[in-house]
């Protein structure tokens, strides 16, 4: 299991320094990706379950985003 604590969140494409800043779903989702993808060094199996999701539900939203 992950701790979601461990995985990074420096890269952002929103800036959100302000803790009462509005950020869109979908930059989220994409960051939160991102963000699985690499902690578990590529494994796209182990993304998808450390995020909640089907391998083909990733896939799909991996496709969506552009990654």
């Amino acid at each position: 299991a992950y701790k979601s604590s461990n995985v990074n969140t420096q890269n952002r494409e929103t800036d959100l320094t302000e803790l009462n800043e509005i950020v869109p779903i979908n930059i989220l989702e994409k960051n939160a990706i991102i963000n699985a993808i690499k902690f578990t060094k590529g494994n796209k199996r182990k993304a998808a379950n450390l995020l909640g999701l089907s391998e083909r539900t990733l896939y799909r939203k991996l496709n969506e985003y552009g990654i």
